[in-house]
């Protein structure tokens, strides 16, 4: 009785939340210069796109990708899917729930390829349950936008030139941020320059 009780509790505890959302590109304009002259005007800075995942007690990414890299959910799905891949190194295993909380974009977050993917997950026994939430039109005051406050002081008071440096801060960052404990074992800032073909991957899933 007591092993049921405890294999029941250990079940419902086994959870794992992610918000992941993107950093707002006017501050990654790359190359970024703080006393700049007037012939810098006309210089055309391409904007990187930022991604934050935040994996509570377990660990906090930044993907940071070319201007002509899509924002698109194969994309976003490979930010995912690195973070999960660590936790699993980590740990030897993943949580029996994920519970992922996006962004309301049908573009990248809120479509059938998102839900398609997650079956096919929970399918494979990956994951038992899978919650996917988005938060309500006109949040801005959730914890990924807390961070995002903080690092985009950080950035507009610094000097960079390529976006491997921008990982660089970044990573410095995360380095100095107090988060939660679990998150010290994996604070990592990254270039993202490819991504796998997860797009073929869901199409299995007919919906």
């Amino acid at each position: 009785m007591r092993g049921e009780v405890l294999a029941t509790l250990t079940g419902a505890m086994s959870v794992i939340i992610i918000r992941i959302d993107g950093v707002d590109q006017a501050k990654f304009k790359c190359p970024r210069i703080l006393n700049k002259a007037h012939a810098h005007d006309k210089l055309y800075r391409p904007a990187l796109h930022i991604q934050g995942l935040w994996a509570h007690g377990f660990g906090f990414h930044f993907a940071v990708a070319d201007a002509d890299m899509y924002k698109n959910t194969n994309n976003n799905l490979e930010v995912i899917c690195r973070a999960l891949e660590s936790i699993y190194k980590l740990h030897k295993g993943l949580p029996l729930t994920l519970t992922l909380i996006q962004d309301n974009t049908s573009r990248e977050c809120k479509n059938s390829k998102i839900l398609k993917f997650f079956i096919k997950l929970v399918v494979l026994g990956v994951f038992r349950h899978v919650h996917l939430g988005y938060p309500l039109k006109g949040h801005s005051h959730g914890p990924l936008d807390a961070v995002y406050g903080q690092c985009c002081v950080k950035i507009q008071n610094s000097e960079f030139d390529t976006p491997d440096e921008v990982a660089s801060i970044l990573q410095g960052f995360l380095n100095d941020a107090i988060l939660d404990g679990g998150e010290r074992a994996d604070k990592k800032a990254y270039k993202l320059d490819e991504a796998a073909d997860w797009n073929t991957w869901w199409e299995e899933i007919r919906l």
